[in-house]
């Protein structure tokens, strides 16, 4: 099976107390106390010690056990458990020694999700959603090898495939409306496993081999099902079941069938019979046809004979003669009168009518699961979420009563919604389609503060402020769209080169302030695949200098706008990898008698003015400039040289930090060999005075100045540091 960019989980195993994966619980930690080993995406208030082998996941995941222990999830690798090449896998949870009881959520932006050999006994019954309200985008739950009893679940529309091989399952109530692959082989199932509800009716193939079955399950025989196989089991007999009219394979391997009489569907192309004691098949002139073409008599490499035994037709009784398919398979052939020739074909001719009516149905019902979040994404109903409070008066900022947004405000069903891009600690982007031709992201809050009049009051403020910005190094404001105030989106330029933070993470050999970088620059190729020149990408210094342009802008506006949470993950890349500004969540416009004293952003990027709570300007702004700097010419987060003593929560350390920058003893670090006029731009910008740091005019005009000296490496290819193994 192949699956682009898919996405796995991997949890190694622990084997000593002090283990690196171990995690600490902060004082505030939010993990709420378990009664069993739980595998969650609720980590909040834990810490991890840094690992080398370890790469932060799109969504962080962790082991939670009762006695207060937690250990460290998801890692991204590049291990594949399939024998197909799929590439850059990411994310697979495989066994080891750990030990997990529960399964209360997936991550989320992982198509692949694979939970195998770790003991697992219960799976949340809704699996629909992540931790944070979002839907799920799994799209293949691989399972195998637990102890999992009761497969009572309810998926996405997403999910396709559902491997739950060789566990303890004896009943199955399935809600998904997707699925097309569910594999139940070396589970104890018998025919009232099925008895609960009936299975999804978009599944094609279906594998119960080794179980405890006697015969064969009416509720699998479902109108989609094209691929039976259930081998190793205990069957006795498939008279009268009527096979569903698509049906290309029926695999009864190895199970206790003596008698064969043939009303197989005409689409079947396989039938696996091997192992079984059979000793007749008898077929009608028109079922012979169909066994006679059937592709596998003969057998192959990866493929059994459709039987291992010789048919000479002495076993054959009320029959009228023997035909031979093989010179060892004789089929015992019965009469057909004229009714039954018209019955026979009246019914083949009704058979092929349903198959390809239903085959219209599930292809029909497959795009609509499949687009259920993206052209209906403004139906999603299953929010629960009280919005009373907010439904039934204005907001402070509700942008649905604003004259002018009404003029940009975008028809719901003019966009389609895809997957996830990125997800914050308010809100969620998503990939979009606007009139099924430009793709654009889409912005709006997770549901879990849907509750909260505040956060849409906020959320409606960004909007408001937002559309009224324009500028080329700022991301594009497309409009507005909504249904009702619990689905009001922000309709953005979709930006495919993702964060300049996550461009500086690949490009780490880079040091030049002046090298052109690429997400795929080690091969020339952009993630696009398309081969460019060395001059495609964007330098530090093109970064630098696209942002001081656009606070140039925010600045010089009649009413300043203060952008207050500047930093490389707010900095976007356009198809040209262009930079632009993006998350104007906590910006401000800035009146001359407006006081604003409060503490947004990270701690690290906040300027001293601000941490202290007292009056500041647009300067923050300059600050916070100062520290993207160190960001761009170190590729790391700000302070990570910081010393901490041993045992030091995350909360410690921020406030340590905020402590240290108030007092004006703590300033992020360049390298030396930063080029001299860039490190002395930056110092200006981090001047502990606000009124010594430069204005963004100022600043833009200091950048500009900034040009490679002649011995710089920007021709190169590769720093010198990178040639060294550093």
């Amino acid at each position: 099976m192949q699956w682009a960019h898919s996405l796995l989980l991997l949890i190694a195993a622990a084997t000593a107390a002090d283990d690196i994966r171990l995690g600490a619980r902060n004082a505030t930690n939010s993990i709420a106390h378990v009664t069993e080993a739980t595998f969650t995406t609720q980590c909040d208030g834990v810490t991890f010690r840094p690992d080398p082998s370890f790469v932060e996941p799109d969504q962080r995941s962790c082991v939670v056990y009762p006695n207060g222990t937690v250990w460290r999830g998801a890692n991204k690798t590049t291990a594949s458990i399939f024998r197909e090449k799929t590439g850059n896998i990411k994310n697979t949870v495989t066994a080891g020694s750990l030990h997990i009881d529960y399964v209360a959520f997936l991550p989320n932006q992982a198509p692949v999700t694979v939970l195998a050999n770790l003991g697992i006994s219960r799976l949340n019954t809704s699996l629909r959603r992540d931790s944070e309200g979002i839907r799920l985008e799994t799209a293949a739950l691989y399972v195998p090898d637990n102890q999992i009893t009761d497969l009572s679940v309810t998926f996405a529309s997403a999910m396709l495939l559902l491997d739950a091989r060789n566990n303890q399952v004896t009943r199955v109530n399935l809600n998904a409306s997707g699925l097309t692959t569910l594999w139940l082989s070396g589970n104890p199932l018998t025919e009232t496993a099925f008895e609960a509800s009936p299975l999804p009716p978009s599944l094609v193939e279906i594998t119960m081999s080794y179980t405890k079955l006697t015969s064969v399950p009416t509720g699998v025989l479902l109108p989609s099902l094209q691929r039976l196989r259930a081998s190793n089991n205990s069957i006795s007999t498939i008279k009268d079941i009527h096979w569903p009219p698509g049906m290309t394979e029926i695999t009864l391997e190895n199970n206790s069938i003596s008698t064969i009489i043939a009303n197989f569907p005409a689409t079947l192309t396989t039938l696996g019979l091997f192992g079984n004691p059979i000793t007749a098949i008898y077929a009608n002139a028109s079922q012979f046809e169909i066994l006679q073409k059937l592709s596998n008599w003969a057998g192959s490499s990866d493929m059994r004979p459709v039987l291992g035994s010789t048919l000479g037709g002495a076993d054959c009784h009320g029959h009228i003669g023997v035909q031979y398919i093989t010179p060892r398979i004789g089929i015992c052939i019965l009469g057909n009168d004229k009714a039954a020739s018209l019955s026979t074909v009246v019914g083949v001719g009704i058979g092929v009518f349903i198959f390809v009516l239903l085959s219209l149905l599930a292809v029909i019902r497959l795009r609509r699961a499949k687009k259920k979040s993206t052209q209906w994404w403004y139906h999603e109903t299953d929010d629960p979420m009280p919005v009373d409070v907010v439904e039934t008066s204005r907001l402070q900022h509700d942008a649905r009563f604003d004259d002018q947004l009404q003029q940009v405000r975008i028809p719901v069903t003019d966009l389609q919604r895809d997957v996830v891009l990125a997800r914050g600690g308010f809100g969620v982007v998503y990939l979009g389609t606007l009139r099924k031709k430009e793709k654009v992201a889409m912005k709006r809050l997770l549901p879990n503060f849907m509750a909260s009049a505040r956060a849409i009051d906020e959320f409606l403020h960004e909007i408001r402020l937002y559309s009224s910005l324009s500028h080329a190094h700022i991301v594009g404001f497309k409009g507005v769209t909504w249904s009702n105030v619990r689905n009001i989106t922000i309709v953005m330029e979709y930006m495919p080169y993702s964060d300049v933070w996550s461009l500086l993470l690949k490009n780490k050999w880079v040091t030049s302030w002046f090298t052109k970088m690429q997400h795929d620059a080690m091969r020339g190729r952009t993630t696009m695949g398309m081969v460019k020149g060395p001059e495609f990408g964007v330098s530090k210094l093109d970064v630098a200098k696209a942002i001081a342009s656009a606070l140039t802008y925010l600045h010089g506006l009649e009413t300043p706008v203060i952008h207050r949470d500047l930093k490389t993950r707010n900095v976007l890349l356009g198809a040209h990898y262009e930079a632009k500004l993006t998350d104007f969540g906590t910006s401000r416009f800035r009146a001359d008698d407006l006081t604003m004293t409060a503490e947004i952003g990270t701690a690290a990027w906040i300027a001293p003015e601000v941490l202290k709570g007292v009056r500041y300007t647009e300067k923050a702004d300059i600050y916070s400039f100062g520290v993207m700097m160190s960001e761009l010419d170190t590729t790391e987060i700000p302070y990570a040289n910081l010393f901490l003593e041993p045992g030091s929560t995350l909360t410690l350390a921020r406030t340590r930090i905020a402590m240290l920058v108030v007092n004006g003893e703590l300033r992020p670090r360049f390298r030396a060999q930063c080029p001299n006029k860039i490190a002395r731009v930056a110092r200006r910008c981090l001047a502990f005075d606000p009124a010594q740091r430069p204005t963004a005019t100022e600043l833009l005009a200091l950048l500009s100045e900034c040009m490679p000296p002649r011995n710089d490496e920007s021709g190169s290819l590769f720093s010198s540091d990178f040639l060294r193994g550093h």
